[in-house]
């Protein structure tokens, strides 16, 4: 009897261990998915300045596309932070689903690393990981064209649905960020909305 009892402890072990690694791929690869995305969405060259004294000049569809294709230098700041504290108002509105993972927030761990190989191979960027020493030491880095900062992500248990915080900046004070909500489609994440956004 003791032995019988001995190899179920040692089946509901083995079938603890498969799901948790299970779920540790799906968090990875939704991980890469989504940091991909952002920055393939969110990372694109200024457009040139306008010619002097042309208030009619306007960006042609060729001169956009071209700034579209233009490959940059996208440094990723080197782990996933602890989101900030939320702003209860601009979450009223959000639906039930949606607002349980802002408030998983709080029962993340921080200061995951980022799976920056994996995410270059998806990027048509030059993607880094960003030298924290160089961010300190100056406000605009030449090294970078883009900083991308995110937070932890909370998904629900499917995995097709997502909340975290993104920060983009071209220089120390020149940046925009917010709450942005996700949601996977097929195969392919989309933002559904962004909160909270905010300029510096």
């Amino acid at each position: 009897m003791k032995q019988v009892i001995y190899i179920i402890g040692i089946l509901i072990f083995l079938l603890s261990c498969q799901k948790a690694e299970n779920s540790d791929i799906q968090l990875l690869k939704n991980t890469e998915d989504i940091i991909s995305y952002i920055i393939e969405s969110k990372a694109y060259a200024l457009p040139p300045p306008p010619p002097p004294n042309d208030s009619l000049w306007k960006l042609t569809q060729e001169v956009k596309d071209s700034i579209l294709n233009v490959k940059l230098n996208v440094a990723i700041y080197p782990t996933l932070k602890a989101p900030l504290s939320n702003n209860k108002e601009g979450l009223l509105k959000l639906d039930e689903e949606f607002q349980a993972l802002v408030n998983n927030f709080i029962n993340i761990k921080s200061s995951t690393n980022i799976p920056i190989v994996s995410i270059n191979k998806k990027s048509r960027h030059r993607v880094i990981l960003a030298d924290t020493i160089i961010l300190k030491k100056s406000r605009d880095w030449k090294e970078y064209d883009l900083l991308f900062y995110f937070s932890n992500i909370s998904f629900n248990k499917n995995y097709d649905k997502a909340a975290l915080r993104i920060g983009i900046s071209r220089s120390s004070l020149w940046g925009s960020g917010g709450l942005f909500l996700l949601e996977k489609k097929g195969d392919n994440w989309e933002t559904v909305k962004i909160i909270e956004k905010e300029e510096w």
